[in-house]
């Protein structure tokens, strides 16, 4: 009988400790998709911006292939066949460089939307890891990554008006 009440004190007394110790986690939450929304724009102005010069190339170079097709189905009757032949064969070249130009230019295209969105990526996790420390967050989760999260947690306002402060519009 000594050691039950002996147990049941050392159980008791771990217990109320646990309930001493418990403390309240304060949660946020941000919709990502809201956030990427607004500066997406900006982001596809920067990469357009950035490559002009190869898209007026490509399109030069798509303006020549239907010229170029054009005076094909044009002239093919009055056209001796090696003239064709010649006309068919320089078509051909510059179509697989207008296919191999377009490819590069997708991939570079590609490549730099995805670094700037990796930039706003880290200034994002960085105004979030301020408000959390400024405003004593615990966790701070993604919307989507949720079932369900009551309005009250949101704090995707706050990271927006924290990401217009350390990304200034030009």
């Amino acid at each position: 009988m000594k050691n039950f009440v002996k147990v049941l004190a050392l159980v008791l007394g771990l217990s109320s400790v646990g309930l001493v110790q418990a403390k309240e986690v304060k949660i946020g939450v941000i919709n990502g998709a809201d956030i990427a929304q607004k500066y997406q724009g900006d982001i596809e102005k920067k990469v357009t911006d950035a490559f002009k010069t190869q898209e007026a190339e490509l399109r030069s170079l798509q303006e020549q292939l239907k010229q170029l097709s054009e005076r094909v189905q044009r002239d093919k009757a009055v056209l001796s066949e090696s003239e064709l032949a010649k006309l068919k064969t320089e078509f051909e070249t510059k179509q697989g460089d207008y296919q191999t130009k377009g490819m590069a230019f997708s991939e570079q295209i590609n490549k730099r939307r995805n670094e700037e969105f990796q930039k706003l990526l880290d200034v994002v996790n960085q105004v979030i890891a301020q408000i959390a420390k400024q405003k004593e967050y615990d966790i701070i989760l993604q919307k989507a990554a949720t079932a369900y999260a009551n309005d009250q947690y949101d704090i995707t306002k706050d990271v927006l008006a924290g990401l217009d402060k350390a990304l200034p519009k030009k």
